[in-house]
Protein backbone atom coordinates (compact mmCIF):
# COMPACT_ATOMS: atom_id res chain seq x y z
CA UNK A 1 0.00 0.00 0.00
CA UNK A 2 1.27 3.47 -0.88
CA UNK A 3 2.18 5.46 2.17
CA UNK A 4 -0.05 8.35 3.22
CA UNK A 5 2.92 10.29 4.52
CA UNK A 6 5.24 12.84 3.03
CA UNK A 7 8.56 11.54 4.34
CA UNK A 8 10.11 14.97 4.39
CA UNK A 9 7.82 15.91 7.25
CA UNK A 10 8.65 12.91 9.46
CA UNK A 11 9.67 13.68 12.97
CA UNK A 12 11.93 10.71 13.48
CA UNK A 13 12.13 11.08 17.23
CA UNK A 14 8.37 10.37 17.57
CA UNK A 15 7.50 6.68 17.69
CA UNK A 16 3.88 5.77 16.90
CA UNK A 17 2.44 2.45 18.06
CA UNK A 18 -0.96 0.77 17.65
CA UNK A 19 -1.98 -1.28 20.68
CA UNK A 20 -5.03 -3.57 20.72
CA UNK A 21 -6.85 -5.80 23.18
CA UNK A 22 -4.86 -6.87 26.25
CA UNK A 23 -1.86 -4.69 25.37
CA UNK A 24 -4.11 -1.63 25.19
CA UNK A 25 -5.75 -2.54 28.50
CA UNK A 26 -2.35 -3.02 30.15
CA UNK A 27 -1.21 0.45 29.05
CA UNK A 28 -4.48 2.01 30.21
CA UNK A 29 -3.84 0.60 33.70
CA UNK A 30 -0.35 2.13 34.02
CA UNK A 31 -0.32 5.13 36.35
CA UNK A 32 2.46 6.91 34.46
CA UNK A 33 0.45 6.66 31.22
CA UNK A 34 -2.66 7.97 32.96
CA UNK A 35 -0.80 11.02 34.27
CA UNK A 36 0.69 11.78 30.85
CA UNK A 37 -2.76 11.33 29.26
CA UNK A 38 -4.15 13.95 31.66
CA UNK A 39 -1.35 16.36 30.75
CA UNK A 40 -1.79 15.82 27.00
CA UNK A 41 -5.56 16.28 27.27
CA UNK A 42 -5.13 19.55 29.14
CA UNK A 43 -2.56 20.93 26.69
CA UNK A 44 -4.31 19.93 23.44
CA UNK A 45 -6.14 23.02 22.05
CA UNK A 46 -9.02 21.07 20.49
CA UNK A 47 -9.65 18.42 23.15
CA UNK A 48 -13.13 17.97 24.60
CA UNK A 49 -14.35 16.21 27.74
CA UNK A 50 -14.99 13.15 25.56
CA UNK A 51 -11.20 12.69 25.25
CA UNK A 52 -10.62 12.99 28.99
CA UNK A 53 -9.34 9.97 30.85
CA UNK A 54 -12.36 10.06 33.16
CA UNK A 55 -14.76 9.66 30.24
CA UNK A 56 -12.80 7.31 27.97
CA UNK A 57 -11.45 4.94 30.64
CA UNK A 58 -14.89 4.70 32.23
CA UNK A 59 -16.41 3.83 28.86
CA UNK A 60 -13.75 1.18 28.14
CA UNK A 61 -14.48 -0.42 31.52
CA UNK A 62 -18.27 -0.31 31.01
CA UNK A 63 -18.24 -1.74 27.48
CA UNK A 64 -15.30 -4.15 27.60
CA UNK A 65 -17.52 -7.08 26.57
CA UNK A 66 -18.89 -5.41 23.42
CA UNK A 67 -15.98 -3.22 22.25
CA UNK A 68 -12.29 -4.06 21.97
CA UNK A 69 -9.98 -1.14 22.84
CA UNK A 70 -7.49 0.20 20.30
CA UNK A 71 -4.91 2.84 21.25
CA UNK A 72 -2.67 4.82 18.92
CA UNK A 73 0.11 6.40 20.97
CA UNK A 74 3.14 8.50 20.07
CA UNK A 75 6.20 8.93 22.28
CA UNK A 76 9.17 11.23 22.04
CA UNK A 77 11.55 9.36 24.29
CA UNK A 78 9.38 8.59 27.33
CA UNK A 79 7.06 11.55 26.78
CA UNK A 80 3.54 10.95 25.43
CA UNK A 81 3.06 13.29 22.45
CA UNK A 82 0.03 11.84 20.68
CA UNK A 83 -3.05 9.76 21.53
CA UNK A 84 -6.08 8.47 19.66
CA UNK A 85 -8.49 6.25 21.58
CA UNK A 86 -10.58 3.91 19.43
CA UNK A 87 -12.63 0.74 19.79
CA UNK A 88 -13.67 -2.05 17.46
CA UNK A 89 -17.26 -3.28 17.53
CA UNK A 90 -18.61 -6.74 16.68
CA UNK A 91 -18.90 -5.86 12.97
CA UNK A 92 -15.21 -4.96 12.75
CA UNK A 93 -15.86 -1.22 12.48
CA UNK A 94 -13.49 1.15 14.29
CA UNK A 95 -15.04 4.09 16.14
CA UNK A 96 -13.85 6.75 18.53
CA UNK A 97 -13.88 5.60 22.14
CA UNK A 98 -17.32 6.27 23.55
CA UNK A 99 -19.01 5.34 20.25
CA UNK A 100 -22.37 7.12 19.99
CA UNK A 101 -22.09 8.39 23.56
CA UNK A 102 -19.00 10.47 22.72
CA UNK A 103 -20.30 13.47 20.80
CA UNK A 104 -16.78 14.41 19.67
CA UNK A 105 -14.03 11.96 18.68
CA UNK A 106 -10.57 13.29 17.95
CA UNK A 107 -6.86 12.71 18.47
CA UNK A 108 -4.72 14.57 20.98
CA UNK A 109 -1.35 16.21 20.24
CA UNK A 110 0.48 19.14 21.75
CA UNK A 111 1.17 21.20 18.66
CA UNK A 112 -1.41 22.89 16.43
CA UNK A 113 0.73 22.22 13.35
CA UNK A 114 1.61 18.61 14.17
CA UNK A 115 -0.11 16.39 11.57
CA UNK A 116 2.53 13.67 11.64
CA UNK A 117 0.90 11.68 14.42
CA UNK A 118 -2.57 11.43 12.91
CA UNK A 119 -1.28 10.73 9.37
CA UNK A 120 1.06 8.01 10.61
CA UNK A 121 -1.71 6.58 12.79
CA UNK A 122 -4.19 6.43 9.92
CA UNK A 123 -1.60 4.83 7.63
CA UNK A 124 -0.89 2.12 10.22
CA UNK A 125 -4.57 1.51 10.99
CA UNK A 126 -5.49 1.15 7.31
CA UNK A 127 -2.70 -1.40 6.90
CA UNK A 128 -3.63 -3.31 10.06
CA UNK A 129 -7.42 -3.22 9.43
CA UNK A 130 -7.73 -3.13 5.61
CA UNK A 131 -11.40 -4.16 5.51
CA UNK A 132 -12.59 -1.94 8.35
CA UNK A 133 -14.24 1.45 8.33
CA UNK A 134 -12.63 3.98 10.69
CA UNK A 135 -15.21 6.52 11.85
CA UNK A 136 -14.70 9.73 13.84
CA UNK A 137 -18.04 11.41 14.49
CA UNK A 138 -17.69 14.30 15.18
CA UNK A 139 -14.34 16.10 15.02
CA UNK A 140 -14.55 19.46 16.88
CA UNK A 141 -14.59 22.74 14.93
CA UNK A 142 -11.15 23.98 16.00
CA UNK A 143 -9.29 20.79 15.05
CA UNK A 144 -6.60 21.43 12.36
CA UNK A 145 -7.63 19.52 9.22
CA UNK A 146 -5.63 21.27 6.51
CA UNK A 147 -3.48 18.19 6.07
CA UNK A 148 -6.47 16.36 4.60
CA UNK A 149 -6.42 18.60 1.55
CA UNK A 150 -2.71 18.35 0.81
CA UNK A 151 -2.20 14.60 0.72
CA UNK A 152 -3.30 13.15 -2.62
CA UNK A 153 -3.03 9.55 -1.44
CA UNK A 154 -5.13 10.24 1.63
CA UNK A 155 -7.88 11.81 -0.43
CA UNK A 156 -8.54 8.40 -1.99
CA UNK A 157 -9.36 6.76 1.33
CA UNK A 158 -11.45 9.25 3.29
CA UNK A 159 -14.93 10.79 3.35
CA UNK A 160 -15.67 14.12 4.97
CA UNK A 161 -18.96 15.76 5.93
CA UNK A 162 -19.46 19.04 7.75
CA UNK A 163 -22.51 19.56 9.96
CA UNK A 164 -23.92 22.60 11.71
CA UNK A 165 -23.24 22.77 15.44
CA UNK A 166 -25.62 25.09 17.37
CA UNK A 167 -24.40 26.71 20.58
CA UNK A 168 -26.17 28.58 23.37
CA UNK A 169 -24.01 31.33 24.81
CA UNK A 170 -24.95 31.70 28.45
CA UNK A 171 -26.10 35.25 29.13
CA UNK A 172 -28.20 35.19 32.30
CA UNK A 173 -30.10 38.40 31.57
CA UNK A 174 -31.07 37.34 28.04
CA UNK A 175 -32.23 33.92 29.20
CA UNK A 176 -34.17 35.37 32.13
CA UNK A 177 -35.84 37.77 29.72
CA UNK A 178 -36.92 34.82 27.55
CA UNK A 179 -38.57 33.24 30.58
CA UNK A 180 -40.41 36.49 31.30
CA UNK A 181 -42.05 36.60 27.88
CA UNK A 182 -45.84 36.38 27.98
CA UNK A 183 -46.22 32.94 26.40
CA UNK A 184 -43.53 31.48 28.70
CA UNK A 185 -45.14 33.00 31.80
CA UNK A 186 -48.54 31.62 30.81
CA UNK A 187 -47.15 28.12 30.44
CA UNK A 188 -45.30 28.33 33.73
CA UNK A 189 -48.47 29.54 35.48
CA UNK A 190 -50.51 26.65 34.02
CA UNK A 191 -47.94 24.19 35.34
CA UNK A 192 -47.97 25.88 38.75
CA UNK A 193 -51.73 25.44 38.92
CA UNK A 194 -51.19 21.67 38.71
CA UNK A 195 -48.97 21.60 41.80
CA UNK A 196 -45.64 22.78 43.13
CA UNK A 197 -43.33 23.54 40.17
CA UNK A 198 -39.65 23.08 41.01
CA UNK A 199 -36.37 23.15 39.08
CA UNK A 200 -33.45 21.43 40.74
CA UNK A 201 -29.91 20.24 40.16
CA UNK A 202 -29.08 16.68 41.21
CA UNK A 203 -25.77 16.56 43.05
CA UNK A 204 -26.14 13.33 45.03
CA UNK A 205 -25.26 9.98 43.42
CA UNK A 206 -28.04 8.15 45.27
CA UNK A 207 -30.61 10.69 44.08
CA UNK A 208 -29.37 10.38 40.50
CA UNK A 209 -29.61 6.61 40.70
CA UNK A 210 -33.17 6.86 42.06
CA UNK A 211 -34.44 8.99 39.12
CA UNK A 212 -32.41 7.37 36.33
CA UNK A 213 -34.96 4.64 35.58
CA UNK A 214 -37.71 7.23 35.01
CA UNK A 215 -35.42 9.39 32.84
CA UNK A 216 -34.46 6.33 30.77
CA UNK A 217 -38.13 5.48 30.18
CA UNK A 218 -39.01 9.03 29.13
CA UNK A 219 -35.95 9.14 26.85
CA UNK A 220 -36.65 5.79 25.19
CA UNK A 221 -40.31 6.66 24.63
CA UNK A 222 -39.57 9.99 22.96
CA UNK A 223 -36.59 8.82 20.89
CA UNK A 224 -38.32 5.56 20.08
CA UNK A 225 -41.18 7.57 18.57
CA UNK A 226 -38.98 10.12 16.82
CA UNK A 227 -36.03 8.05 15.62
CA UNK A 228 -36.90 4.38 16.30
CA UNK A 229 -34.09 4.31 18.87
CA UNK A 230 -34.70 3.00 22.39
CA UNK A 231 -31.14 3.34 23.66
CA UNK A 232 -31.68 2.06 27.19
CA UNK A 233 -33.77 -0.92 26.09
CA UNK A 234 -31.15 -1.83 23.49
CA UNK A 235 -28.06 -1.14 25.63
CA UNK A 236 -27.90 -2.88 28.99
CA UNK A 237 -24.68 -1.09 29.98
CA UNK A 238 -25.81 2.50 29.47
CA UNK A 239 -27.30 3.16 32.92
CA UNK A 240 -24.25 1.89 34.79
CA UNK A 241 -21.99 3.91 32.50
CA UNK A 242 -23.93 7.09 33.30
CA UNK A 243 -23.81 6.34 37.02
CA UNK A 244 -20.02 6.02 36.81
CA UNK A 245 -19.75 9.27 34.85
CA UNK A 246 -21.82 10.97 37.54
CA UNK A 247 -19.43 9.67 40.19
CA UNK A 248 -16.53 11.06 38.13
CA UNK A 249 -18.16 14.52 38.21
CA UNK A 250 -18.70 14.49 34.44
CA UNK A 251 -22.50 14.87 34.38
CA UNK A 252 -24.65 17.94 34.96
CA UNK A 253 -28.14 16.74 35.92
CA UNK A 254 -31.28 18.87 36.29
CA UNK A 255 -34.98 18.09 36.73
CA UNK A 256 -38.19 20.08 36.26
CA UNK A 257 -40.99 18.66 38.41
CA UNK A 258 -44.61 19.24 39.28
CA UNK A 259 -44.87 17.96 42.85
CA UNK A 260 -42.96 14.65 42.62
CA UNK A 261 -43.55 14.05 38.90
CA UNK A 262 -40.64 14.69 36.54
CA UNK A 263 -41.92 16.62 33.51
CA UNK A 264 -38.54 17.48 31.93
CA UNK A 265 -34.88 16.69 32.52
CA UNK A 266 -31.38 17.04 31.16
CA UNK A 267 -28.34 14.88 31.84
CA UNK A 268 -25.42 16.51 30.04
CA UNK A 269 -21.74 15.63 29.88
CA UNK A 270 -19.70 18.51 31.27
CA UNK A 271 -16.07 19.52 31.12
CA UNK A 272 -13.72 22.38 30.15
CA UNK A 273 -16.37 24.94 31.14
CA UNK A 274 -18.90 23.55 28.64
CA UNK A 275 -22.03 21.46 29.11
CA UNK A 276 -22.94 19.25 26.14
CA UNK A 277 -26.41 18.08 25.16
CA UNK A 278 -25.16 14.50 25.15
CA UNK A 279 -26.62 12.06 27.64
CA UNK A 280 -30.35 12.35 28.28
CA UNK A 281 -32.88 15.08 27.65
CA UNK A 282 -36.57 14.36 28.16
CA UNK A 283 -39.98 15.84 28.64
CA UNK A 284 -43.33 14.32 29.54
CA UNK A 285 -45.64 13.89 26.52
CA UNK A 286 -48.61 14.44 28.84
CA UNK A 287 -47.36 18.01 29.43
CA UNK A 288 -46.33 18.74 25.82
CA UNK A 289 -48.76 21.65 25.33
CA UNK A 290 -46.90 23.54 28.09
CA UNK A 291 -43.50 23.06 26.38
CA UNK A 292 -41.73 21.75 29.51
CA UNK A 293 -38.62 20.84 27.52
CA UNK A 294 -38.02 24.39 26.30
CA UNK A 295 -38.84 25.87 29.72
CA UNK A 296 -36.36 23.46 31.28
CA UNK A 297 -33.62 24.42 28.80
CA UNK A 298 -34.10 28.13 29.54
CA UNK A 299 -34.01 27.53 33.30
CA UNK A 300 -30.93 25.36 32.81
CA UNK A 301 -29.28 28.14 30.80
CA UNK A 302 -29.84 30.59 33.66
CA UNK A 303 -28.37 28.10 36.15
CA UNK A 304 -25.31 27.41 33.97
CA UNK A 305 -24.69 31.15 33.58
CA UNK A 306 -24.81 31.52 37.38
CA UNK A 307 -22.33 28.64 37.71
CA UNK A 308 -19.90 30.34 35.33
CA UNK A 309 -20.29 27.84 32.49
CA UNK A 310 -19.38 29.52 29.20
CA UNK A 311 -21.32 27.52 26.60
CA UNK A 312 -24.22 25.09 26.43
CA UNK A 313 -23.36 22.97 23.40
CA UNK A 314 -26.60 21.93 21.71
CA UNK A 315 -24.55 19.42 19.62
CA UNK A 316 -24.65 18.86 15.85
CA UNK A 317 -28.05 18.43 14.29
CA UNK A 318 -30.90 20.29 12.61
CA UNK A 319 -33.59 19.77 15.24
CA UNK A 320 -35.98 22.76 15.25
CA UNK A 321 -35.72 23.24 19.02
CA UNK A 322 -31.93 23.56 18.73
CA UNK A 323 -32.30 26.20 16.04
CA UNK A 324 -34.71 28.18 18.20
CA UNK A 325 -32.46 28.06 21.28
CA UNK A 326 -29.09 28.66 19.60
CA UNK A 327 -27.35 32.02 19.82
CA UNK A 328 -24.32 30.99 17.74
CA UNK A 329 -23.36 28.36 15.21
CA UNK A 330 -20.12 26.65 14.34
CA UNK A 331 -19.50 23.35 12.55
CA UNK A 332 -18.22 19.89 13.34
CA UNK A 333 -16.88 17.30 10.91
CA UNK A 334 -17.56 13.63 10.38
CA UNK A 335 -14.52 11.75 9.07
CA UNK A 336 -14.59 8.22 7.68
CA UNK A 337 -11.47 6.37 6.50
CA UNK A 338 -11.25 2.98 4.82
CA UNK A 339 -10.52 1.14 1.61
CA UNK A 340 -11.82 2.49 -1.68
CA UNK A 341 -15.03 0.44 -1.53
CA UNK A 342 -15.90 1.73 1.95
CA UNK A 343 -15.23 5.36 1.01
CA UNK A 344 -17.00 5.15 -2.35
CA UNK A 345 -20.12 3.73 -0.70
CA UNK A 346 -20.16 6.61 1.79
CA UNK A 347 -19.64 9.22 -0.91
CA UNK A 348 -22.35 7.78 -3.16
CA UNK A 349 -24.94 7.85 -0.37
CA UNK A 350 -23.99 11.37 0.63
CA UNK A 351 -23.94 12.71 -2.93
CA UNK A 352 -27.33 11.14 -3.68
CA UNK A 353 -28.81 12.71 -0.55
CA UNK A 354 -27.37 16.12 -1.46
CA UNK A 355 -28.62 15.80 -5.05
CA UNK A 356 -32.17 15.11 -3.84
CA UNK A 357 -32.00 18.00 -1.37
CA UNK A 358 -30.91 20.34 -4.16
CA UNK A 359 -33.23 19.01 -6.89
CA UNK A 360 -36.55 18.35 -5.15
CA UNK A 361 -37.13 21.98 -4.06
CA UNK A 362 -36.76 23.00 -7.73
CA UNK A 363 -39.67 20.64 -8.45
CA UNK A 364 -41.82 22.37 -5.85
CA UNK A 365 -41.14 19.95 -3.00
CA UNK A 366 -40.28 21.89 0.16
CA UNK A 367 -37.61 20.90 2.66
CA UNK A 368 -40.23 19.94 5.24
CA UNK A 369 -41.87 17.61 2.70
CA UNK A 370 -38.51 16.03 1.90
CA UNK A 371 -37.92 15.36 5.57
CA UNK A 372 -41.41 13.90 5.93
CA UNK A 373 -40.90 11.67 2.88
CA UNK A 374 -37.61 10.41 4.31
CA UNK A 375 -39.28 9.71 7.64
CA UNK A 376 -42.17 7.84 6.02
CA UNK A 377 -39.75 5.79 3.91
CA UNK A 378 -37.87 4.73 7.05
CA UNK A 379 -41.16 3.74 8.72
CA UNK A 380 -42.15 1.68 5.68
CA UNK A 381 -38.82 -0.16 5.82
CA UNK A 382 -39.66 -1.16 9.39
CA UNK A 383 -43.09 -2.34 8.30
CA UNK A 384 -41.60 -4.46 5.52
CA UNK A 385 -39.30 -6.11 8.06
CA UNK A 386 -42.39 -6.94 10.13
CA UNK A 387 -44.28 -8.29 7.12
CA UNK A 388 -41.33 -10.51 6.19
CA UNK A 389 -41.61 -12.27 9.55
CA UNK A 390 -45.30 -13.08 9.08
CA UNK A 391 -46.67 -16.20 7.41
CA UNK A 392 -48.81 -15.83 4.27
CA UNK A 393 -51.99 -17.07 5.99
CA UNK A 394 -51.50 -14.63 8.87
CA UNK A 395 -50.95 -11.76 6.43
CA UNK A 396 -54.11 -12.60 4.48
CA UNK A 397 -56.18 -12.81 7.66
CA UNK A 398 -54.95 -9.48 8.94
CA UNK A 399 -55.38 -7.77 5.55
CA UNK A 400 -58.97 -8.97 5.18
CA UNK A 401 -59.74 -7.91 8.75
CA UNK A 402 -58.33 -4.41 8.20
CA UNK A 403 -60.10 -3.87 4.85
CA UNK A 404 -63.50 -5.34 5.63
CA UNK A 405 -65.86 -2.73 7.09
CA UNK A 406 -62.85 -0.91 8.55
CA UNK A 407 -64.91 2.20 9.29
CA UNK A 408 -67.83 0.46 11.04
CA UNK A 409 -67.96 1.29 14.74
CA UNK A 410 -70.01 -0.15 17.56
CA UNK A 411 -70.97 2.10 20.50
CA UNK A 412 -71.79 1.06 24.04
CA UNK A 413 -73.03 3.13 26.96
CA UNK A 414 -70.80 2.21 29.89
CA UNK A 415 -72.34 2.06 33.34
CA UNK A 416 -70.27 3.35 36.29
CA UNK A 417 -68.77 0.68 38.52
CA UNK A 418 -70.39 0.53 41.94
CA UNK A 419 -67.25 -0.72 43.65
CA UNK A 420 -63.64 -0.77 42.62
CA UNK A 421 -62.53 -3.82 40.68
CA UNK A 422 -58.99 -5.14 41.21
CA UNK A 423 -59.03 -8.19 38.94
CA UNK A 424 -56.10 -7.02 36.83
CA UNK A 425 -53.37 -4.41 37.53
CA UNK A 426 -54.22 -1.54 35.19
CA UNK A 427 -51.88 1.44 34.81
CA UNK A 428 -52.68 4.91 33.50
CA UNK A 429 -50.30 6.78 31.16
CA UNK A 430 -47.44 4.42 32.01
CA UNK A 431 -44.73 4.93 29.35
CA UNK A 432 -42.82 1.84 30.46
CA UNK A 433 -45.83 -0.32 29.60
CA UNK A 434 -46.05 1.22 26.12
CA UNK A 435 -42.37 0.44 25.53
CA UNK A 436 -43.24 -3.25 26.06
CA UNK A 437 -45.35 -3.31 22.88
CA UNK A 438 -44.42 -5.95 20.32
CA UNK A 439 -46.40 -6.62 17.12
CA UNK A 440 -48.52 -9.70 17.69
CA UNK A 441 -51.88 -9.79 15.93
CA UNK A 442 -51.05 -6.51 14.20
CA UNK A 443 -49.11 -5.17 11.24
CA UNK A 444 -48.27 -2.05 13.22
CA UNK A 445 -44.53 -1.87 13.90
CA UNK A 446 -43.25 -0.74 17.27
CA UNK A 447 -42.05 2.51 15.70
CA UNK A 448 -45.50 3.28 14.29
CA UNK A 449 -47.09 2.36 17.60
CA UNK A 450 -44.84 4.71 19.60
CA UNK A 451 -45.39 7.56 17.12
CA UNK A 452 -49.15 7.13 17.49
CA UNK A 453 -48.95 6.81 21.27
CA UNK A 454 -46.84 9.97 21.61
CA UNK A 455 -49.24 12.00 19.45
CA UNK A 456 -52.24 10.78 21.42
CA UNK A 457 -50.67 11.59 24.79
CA UNK A 458 -49.57 15.02 23.56
CA UNK A 459 -53.12 15.74 22.40
CA UNK A 460 -54.58 14.97 25.84
CA UNK A 461 -55.73 11.36 25.48
CA UNK A 462 -55.05 8.89 28.31
CA UNK A 463 -53.94 5.29 27.92
CA UNK A 464 -54.77 2.37 30.23
CA UNK A 465 -52.44 -0.61 30.02
CA UNK A 466 -52.03 -4.11 31.34
CA UNK A 467 -48.41 -5.26 31.32
CA UNK A 468 -47.04 -8.48 32.75
CA UNK A 469 -43.42 -9.65 32.82
CA UNK A 470 -42.38 -7.19 30.14
CA UNK A 471 -45.26 -8.02 27.78
CA UNK A 472 -48.01 -5.54 26.93
CA UNK A 473 -51.15 -7.69 27.21
CA UNK A 474 -53.65 -4.96 26.44
CA UNK A 475 -54.35 -1.26 26.19
CA UNK A 476 -57.21 1.14 25.52
CA UNK A 477 -57.39 4.90 25.08
CA UNK A 478 -59.71 7.32 26.84
CA UNK A 479 -60.64 10.75 25.44
CA UNK A 480 -62.15 13.37 27.70
CA UNK A 481 -64.53 15.98 26.22
CA UNK A 482 -61.82 18.54 25.40
CA UNK A 483 -59.19 16.04 24.28
CA UNK A 484 -58.67 14.96 20.69
CA UNK A 485 -60.43 11.88 19.35
CA UNK A 486 -59.82 9.69 16.31
CA UNK A 487 -61.14 11.29 13.11
CA UNK A 488 -63.51 8.36 12.58
CA UNK A 489 -65.46 9.55 15.65
CA UNK A 490 -66.68 12.68 13.88
CA UNK A 491 -69.48 10.63 12.30
CA UNK A 492 -70.76 9.48 15.71
CA UNK A 493 -73.65 11.21 17.43
CA UNK A 494 -72.28 11.41 20.94
CA UNK A 495 -73.08 14.01 23.62
CA UNK A 496 -70.71 16.95 23.67
CA UNK A 497 -69.58 16.10 27.21
CA UNK A 498 -69.09 12.41 26.48
CA UNK A 499 -65.99 10.59 27.68
CA UNK A 500 -65.00 7.90 25.20
CA UNK A 501 -63.07 4.68 25.78
CA UNK A 502 -61.71 3.45 22.46
CA UNK A 503 -58.88 1.90 20.39
CA UNK A 504 -58.85 -1.40 22.29
CA UNK A 505 -55.94 -3.80 21.86
CA UNK A 506 -56.15 -7.22 23.54
CA UNK A 507 -54.66 -9.67 21.00
CA UNK A 508 -53.77 -12.51 23.34
CA UNK A 509 -56.51 -12.20 25.98
CA UNK A 510 -59.38 -14.64 26.17
CA UNK A 511 -63.00 -13.57 26.76
CA UNK A 512 -62.78 -13.59 30.58
CA UNK A 513 -59.49 -11.67 30.72
CA UNK A 514 -60.69 -9.11 28.19
CA UNK A 515 -63.81 -8.53 30.29
CA UNK A 516 -61.73 -8.21 33.46
CA UNK A 517 -59.41 -5.74 31.72
CA UNK A 518 -62.26 -3.52 30.53
CA UNK A 519 -63.96 -3.59 33.93
CA UNK A 520 -60.67 -2.61 35.58
CA UNK A 521 -60.22 0.31 33.16
CA UNK A 522 -63.71 1.63 33.91
CA UNK A 523 -63.09 1.34 37.64
CA UNK A 524 -59.67 2.96 37.37
CA UNK A 525 -60.94 5.84 35.22
CA UNK A 526 -63.13 7.03 38.11
CA UNK A 527 -65.45 8.91 35.75
CA UNK A 528 -67.96 11.22 37.41
CA UNK A 529 -71.60 10.06 37.27
CA UNK A 530 -72.42 13.47 35.79
CA UNK A 531 -70.51 12.71 32.57
CA UNK A 532 -71.62 10.02 30.10
CA UNK A 533 -69.05 7.33 29.35
CA UNK A 534 -69.11 5.42 26.07
CA UNK A 535 -67.01 2.59 24.69
CA UNK A 536 -66.38 2.58 20.95
CA UNK A 537 -64.90 -0.42 19.15
CA UNK A 538 -64.39 -1.42 15.55
CA UNK A 539 -67.13 -3.79 14.46
CA UNK A 540 -64.43 -6.01 12.98
CA UNK A 541 -62.93 -6.45 16.44
CA UNK A 542 -65.47 -9.12 17.28
CA UNK A 543 -63.80 -10.36 20.47
CA UNK A 544 -63.90 -6.91 22.10
CA UNK A 545 -67.43 -6.23 20.81
CA UNK A 546 -68.74 -9.50 22.27
CA UNK A 547 -67.29 -8.58 25.68
CA UNK A 548 -68.75 -5.07 25.55
CA UNK A 549 -72.16 -6.43 24.55
CA UNK A 550 -72.14 -8.74 27.56
CA UNK A 551 -70.88 -6.10 29.98
CA UNK A 552 -73.17 -3.29 28.75
CA UNK A 553 -76.11 -4.99 26.99
CA UNK A 554 -78.44 -2.00 27.25
CA UNK A 555 -76.85 -0.10 24.36
CA UNK A 556 -76.67 -1.94 21.06
CA UNK A 557 -75.62 0.93 18.76
CA UNK A 558 -73.46 1.27 15.70
CA UNK A 559 -72.47 3.80 13.10
CA UNK A 560 -71.35 3.41 9.50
Amino acid sequence: MNTLLQKATFQQEDVVKILTGKKALALLAEQSFQLQWDTLYTSCPWSTVFQSRGFVYTWYQSYHTTYSPILAVAYCGEKLTGLLTLAQDDSGRLVGAGANQAEYQVWLTREQTDSYFIKKTLNDLLEQFPQSEISLKFVPANTPLQWLETDLELQKVYFRREVKQPLLSLNKENLSQELRKKNRREKLNRLKRQGELSFMKVTDAQKFSSVLDELAIQSDFRKGAMYNKCAFQEDGYRKEFLKKLFSEGLLHVTLLRVDNTIIASNVGVTGQNWVHLQGINTHSPMQAKHSPGILHFLMLGVMLAEEGIAVFDLTPGNDPYKESLATDFTHATELVFGNKAVVMNRKLKYNLTQYLKDTLPKLGIAGRQIKQMSHETAIMKEKFKLIKRQSLSTLLRKSIRSISKSNDLSIYSVQPVQKEVQEVPVNKNELQDLLCYTPAESLTSKWEFLIDAMRRLESGQHVYTWQKNGHLLGYAWLSEPKASKPTTFFQLELPEQAIVLHSFYCPSLDHAKTAAFIRAIVAHSNVSNDLPLYAVAKSTDKAVCRVLELLYPSTPASSN
